[in-house]
């Protein structure tokens, strides 16, 4: 009788319907904010969809892993959104990683396609699955539909990402995250702190670390603000936490070292 830990419900949609649900609802709401620039639910919304129609356009597929290699940036949440639209799962490489490091995990997930801004592809140099730049490229999906594409047989068991483990106990393992635990994560953690719509969730960690996911997905699948930091306040707690007086930030998820 104590152990009743059966969900209520269990969730039907993913994480990218629920944030569309959310830039449907509220379309001029502030989604993203990175240092002087506002990003809305529904210009993200719009532009995740064209990226995710050009993915669609190339052949990715459910069951596809897609290489991100981008610094922190509206960009990158765009791109991370449009692979989930696409049916795809998203491999996270940080270009402030060892480029060592990035190449095995490459060797390891053998992705099919690898979003890239500049700092990511002079990370990596050459690899073996194709590329594109999401700067230099983006005119091949300006002119796509920015209407959510809708993927047939995609299923809460298909995979939403693969994160590799540090490998501080031996070789970096790849965990591979479905559907249904993305989804089960973001309600949980929605409810778990109270986030709500006018609630401000600051983006920390690496987007190669998994509590980066935390950040994003109850941020943005419960219609709050995703604060993108960088640089400094990554460093030096004293900007960090001028950043959270000045932005009236309700919401983080920091290292003990950093709290301390």
């Amino acid at each position: 009788r104590w152990n009743q830990s059966v969900p209520a419900a269990k969730p039907c949609l993913p994480v990218h319907r629920l944030f569309e649900k959310n830039a449907e609802d509220r379309p001029g709401a502030p989604a993203l904010i990175f240092g002087a620039e506002t990003v809305s639910y529904g210009a993200l919304n719009n532009h995740a969809n064209a990226i995710a129609r050009h993915l669609i356009a190339q052949g990715i597929r459910p069951g596809d892993v897609v290489g991100l290699s981008m610094r922190r940036s509206p960009e990158l949440v765009a791109a991370f959104i449009a692979v989930l639209k696409a049916g795809a799962a998203y491999l996270p490489l940080d270009p402030v990683y060892p480029a060592q490091r990035l190449r095995e995990i490459l060797a390891d997930a053998e992705p099919v396609l690898l979003l890239c801004d500049n700092d990511g592809a002079a990370k990596l140099g050459d690899v073996a699955c194709p590329v594109l730049d999401v700067k230099r490229h983006a005119p091949k999906w300006h002119d796509m539909p920015d209407v959510a594409p809708v993927i047939a047989g995609l299923t809460p068991r298909h995979l939403a990402y693969v994160i590799y483990t540090s490998g501080s106990t031996g070789k970096p393992k790849g965990v591979m995250i479905e559907h249904r635990g993305l989804v089960n994560l973001a309600l949980a953690q929605i409810a778990l702190f109270e986030i709500k719509r006018d609630s401000r969730v600051v983006q920390f960690a690496s987007f190669s670390f998994d509590a980066s996911v935390w950040d994003i997905v109850m941020a943005l699948c419960s219609g709050a603000e995703l604060h993108l930091i960088g640089g400094d306040a990554h460093r030096d707690a004293s900007v960090l936490f001028d950043y959270f007086a000045d932005h009236r930030i309700t919401h983080a998820t920091l290292p003990p070292a950093m709290l301390q």
